[in-house]
């Protein structure tokens, strides 16, 4: 899968961090790191963009398994193809899943 790495290296000048909350309806799927989480949205970005979609660069600062929500940084002009990729994609393999944009953060502290 394209964007396989962790970080990437955008800008904090151009970043728009995100926290994101993703729901599967089976509650027996789990989703165990950061690793496994930024697979999940990389392949929602090429499923629904191709090959282009999955080179977008995504960072996930933080992901937090038990609470299912995860802090994303990407570039402010890929905002709109992230969040419409979420939005527009239900299943990850064999489950269906729900992302849920819960808060833009402007600034990060340092």
């Amino acid at each position: 899968i394209g964007g396989s790495r962790l970080k990437t290296n955008i800008k904090i000048s151009e970043a728009r961090n995100t926290v994101l909350q993703r729901e599967f309806t089976d509650k027996s799927v789990t989703v165990p790191d950061e690793k496994a989480f930024k697979s999940i949205i990389i392949s929602c970005l090429q499923y629904v963009y191709g090959e282009i979609g999955s080179v977008i660069a995504v960072d996930v600062l933080k992901y937090d398994s038990s609470k299912k929500e995860a802090i994303l940084r990407m570039r402010s002009r890929d905002t709109v193809k992230v969040w419409s990729s979420l939005t527009l994609t239900g299943i990850y393999g064999d489950y269906e899943c729900a992302f849920r944009v819960l808060q833009f953060i402007t600034a990060m502290p340092q």
